[in-house]
């Protein structure tokens, strides 16, 4: 390196050594990226989203009270529709289970959040279709 003349040659001489030294020391990794099941998620949903998404682009570019007020109801509508669509698909899922342990299956698949932690609503909506399969309702007086 230090006979060389041109800085060009100099800069090609570091760039292959310091290449070849990465190929060895650093291998490529390849990763997978594994998306949590949400059947729940219908055509629907996913286009009141898409609506929501520009919506909110459309809040950014133009910063006015009448487009930050349509978001915000595009953007209420989607997550009510979102917490119903999955209360509704747990409860049909839980009705069909037949044991307690199909039903912590399920539990466990379709509601546990990345960090592992159960999400309120759905640790309720599963809380009482437990007891109301296994406690039956009482007779009317």
């Amino acid at each position: 390196m230090y006979d060389m003349n041109s800085v060009d040659d100099k800069a090609n001489w570091l760039s292959q050594n310091l290449m070849s030294l990465m190929d060895r020391h650093i291998p490529l990794i390849k990763s997978y990226s594994k998306k949590l099941p949400a059947p729940w998620m219908t055509e629907t949903i996913r286009q009141m989203q898409k609506l929501r998404d520009n919506a909110l682009r459309t809040f950014k570019r133009e910063r006015t009270p009448s487009t930050w007020d349509y978001y915000k109801s595009l953007r209420n509508i989607t997550t009510s529709a979102i917490k119903r669509e999955r209360k509704s698909y747990l409860e049909f899922k839980l009705r069909q289970m037949h044991s307690r342990g199909d039903h912590w299956k399920v539990f466990k698949k379709m509601v546990l959040c990345k960090e592992g932690y159960a999400s309120a609503t759905a640790f309720t909506v599963m809380q009482k279709l437990i007891v109301s399969l296994l406690i039956p309702p009482l007779p009317p007086v």
